[in-house]
């Protein structure tokens, strides 16, 4: 298995660790023709061109000590896998280390059957606002009552309406589906 990851992809590493203590799950999936990360509250998923028809786990970590070369963010980094190892590229540092033991979850399982009700698109600069303002330790409850309706936001000292973008359903066919 061969891929390149851009400076898109070396995110969905991070956001892997990112407020990461509780030393849940750390390793990032490649292949399948996709990038998977998780925290343990929070799954990303990208597509990505892959060589090869492994599938590896990949230290979340490993890729992050490469990831900036003099200060700077490294445009992309390559990951190789040879022989029960993953070598680990940014052009100026190669790192060498163990594929992580293990089976990503199932992510069809994790994904919900149940029919969709609404399909919610919210404006992320207004949803960084609304981070910025409660904190980004809160605890945010939503209540979602339907398809272009204001969401309502509880959170310990706020609360508030967070108003939909309006969309068609021919809107909702920009991303995959599966």
């Amino acid at each position: 298995m061969k891929t390149i990851l851009d400076k898109d992809t070396i995110r969905i590493a991070y956001g892997a660790l990112e407020n990461n203590k509780e030393n849940r799950l750390r390793a990032v999936k490649i292949g399948n023709d996709e990038i998977v990360a998780s925290n343990g509250f929070l799954l990303i998923r990208k597509p990505l061109e892959t060589e090869g028809e492994n599938e590896v786990l990949v230290c979340a970590e490993d890729i992050l000590k490469l990831r900036i070369v003099n200060k700077k963010a490294v445009p992309q980094i390559s990951i190789t896998e040879q022989n029960g190892t993953i070598e680990i590229d940014n052009n100026t540092t190669t790192l060498i280390s163990k594929i992580v033991e293990g089976n990503y979850p199932k992510l069809d399982t994790l994904y919900p059957k149940e029919k969709r009700t609404a399909f919610i698109a919210i404006n992320l600069k207004l949803f960084a606002k609304l981070i910025k303002i409660v904190g980004e330790d809160t605890i945010v409850k939503f209540r979602i009552r339907g398809k272009n309706v204001p969401i309502e936001f509880i959170a310990k000292d706020f609360s508030g309406l967070i108003m939909p973008m309006f969309i068609t359903e021919t809107d909702e066919l920009w991303h995959k589906e599966k």
